[in-house]
């Protein structure tokens, strides 16, 4: 069978219009919301797996995907819908998983690998018309030549604020005989969808999650396929699940550098002036945001 992928075409787009719609329907708090638009029936959370290195023989070694639920099995900790990997990769006797299996890597963040990607793509095209009308978002910050098939868009206010701006590209869902066995890095896009916006799909940079709405059929085949491990999921839950691991032991403590407290300064800063100029109180939103924003800071 063919295997599916998202290219880009040679389309260049000459407005923002086909994006207007979805940067109207964002709001920039710490849930599902800030990164899928309201007003599709369900949606669902993919699990971008985790990897382990195994010997084979001689000197030989293969990478494997791991699904959360072998990690949750290691932890004794359970996994659910709003699960963050941090926690179940933490053992209750202060074992961390990827130091406790040979050569173990975290999950991809900000893309599904190729494979699974693939698999993903087999189900959205059952629902999309025209598989070459097909528009993306991708981060600029990846880095590498600039690309002139597309246009910068600042999809939020807040994303701008932190610097953050995204190539808008004409794709295409596209088959061929290409080998999928292991993950490219190429640059994935943060928001993909068709132009009949049938389906949405998100994935942030940071993030070990893909977001998938759409309707209840599409979302229902989704969570059924064994090869993603796939949760339901609501616009009000944490996005990419909730750090619940206390502070004292959490493996991933930070030192304060110089640029931390920059960040941290320039977040106060535009906090303050975002409220200023909008000439009314922050919402609860956006309160809730900044009191995650100084929170993940861990000092030691």
């Amino acid at each position: 069978m063919p295997n599916l992928h998202l290219q880009k075409t040679l389309i260049t787009p000459t407005s923002t219009h086909a994006v207007d719609w979805v940067t109207e329907k964002l709001d920039w708090v710490s849930t599902v919301r800030a990164w899928m638009p309201e007003g599709y029936e369900s949606y669902a959370r993919i699990l971008h797996p985790a990897y382990q290195r195994i010997r084979g023989k001689g000197t030989s070694v293969r990478e494997v995907a791991v699904p959360w639920r072998t990690v949750s099995e290691w932890s004794g900790k359970p996994l659910h819908a709003t699960s963050n990997f941090r926690d179940l990769m933490l053992r209750s006797d202060g074992a961390i998983w990827s130091q406790s299996n040979f050569q173990s890597n975290d999950p991809l963040e900000g893309r599904l690998d190729d494979v699974i990607f693939a698999n993903l793509l087999e189900h959205l095209v059952t629902v999309t018309k025209e598989l070459d009308e097909i528009w993306s978002l991708t981060w600029t910050g990846f880095g590498g030549p600039p690309d002139t098939l597309g246009i910068p868009v600042r999809v939020t206010w807040f994303l701008a604020i932190t610097g953050r701006e995204y190539i808008l590209r004409k794709c295409s869902i596209t088959a061929s005989q290409e080998n999928l066995e292991d993950p490219r890095f190429s640059n994935p896009p943060s928001f993909w969808w068709p132009d009949d916006r049938s389906w949405f799909a998100s994935s942030d940079i940071d993030a070990s999650s893909t977001y998938i709405g759409g309707s209840k059929e599409l979302i229902e085949l989704i969570l059924s396929d064994p090869a993603l491990e796939a949760f339901p999921a609501e616009l009000n839950d944490p996005y990419d699940g909730v750090h619940v691991c206390k502070a004292s032991d959490d493996p991933i403590k930070r030192r304060v550098s110089r640029g931390e407290l920059f960040r941290e300064n320039a977040f106060r800063i535009s906090f303050r002036l975002s409220a200023r100029f909008r000439r009314k109180r922050p919402s609860s939103a956006i309160l809730y945001r900044k009191k995650r924003f100084l929170e993940w800071r861990v000092r030691p």
